[in-house]
């Protein structure tokens, strides 16, 4: 009790305010009604593999390693805004609204998967000390306890810095199987079935990557999960 109190004081003094247009916004709310109202969500035919809608399905570029992934919503230039402002620090609370987007459509499409671990695609680590956060382990973390399932950090690493989002498809995923590798803790994975999650998916050459190594790990499945997924122009 005290502590929504505690909460909703904060909020009277520090408003918080729509993820994407900066509207003031009622108390433990991220999104206005309007830019609601506004999110592409993913009601056409979905590809049941990479989530992508079939016009832009991404399976037969590459070998998955995982066996699913599920997004909620269009990456666009509304979405881009909210996602940016997490990145950037400039709303890092962001993460809240994205998972939130997010458990829906984890619960609705793996509900008769038994998920053991959540994990998070990784960031350069020297970026990420510059930063203070990784955007998709905050993301990943909320939906954690969204659905009550653990978080475990410090598996993936990346070990390099090289921005995959300015390349073409072909680059990005041979870059992706360069940037990634495991760094600790493989044991906890034996046997188990992980639940991925990043912020945005485009040719999923980073989930599949990253997937590749927690097989190789023990890992017995791995399922994979992002709020927003992009569109083939």
């Amino acid at each position: 009790m005290r502590g929504k109190l505690f909460k909703r004081l904060i909020w009277l003094l520090f408003p918080q305010r729509c993820v994407f247009c900066n509207k003031i916004t009622g108390f433990e709310e991220y999104c206005c009604k309007r830019c609601a109202e506004q999110l592409n969500k993913l009601d056409q035919p979905i590809c049941k593999v990479c989530g992508k809608p079939l016009k832009s399905c991404v399976c037969s570029y590459q070998k998955l390693f995982f066996r699913r992934c599920v997004s909620a919503a269009e990456y666009d230039a509304f979405t881009e805004r909210g996602v940016l402002k997490l990145k950037t620090g400039i709303q890092r609370d962001a993460a809240t609204y994205f998972a939130a987007l997010l458990q829906p459509v984890v619960e609705r499409e793996y509900d008769k998967i038994k998920l053991d671990y959540i994990l998070a695609v990784p960031m350069e680590r020297n970026k990420r000390r510059r930063q203070g956060y990784n955007h998709a382990e905050e993301i990943a973390k909320e939906l954690s306890n969204k659905l009550n399932l653990p978080f475990l950090p410090g598996i993936l690493m990346r070990n390099s810095a090289v921005p995959l989002h300015t390349m073409d498809r072909e680059e990005r995923i041979r870059q992706a199987s360069l940037c990634y590798e495991i760094s600790s803790q493989p044991s906890r994975l034996i046997g188990k079935t992980i639940l991925l999650v990043d912020d945005v998916v485009t040719t999923a050459s980073t989930l599949n990557r990253c997937a590749e190594l927690l097989l190789s790990c023990g890992a017995a499945q791995v399922y994979c999960a992002a709020p927003f997924t992009t569109l083939l122009k």
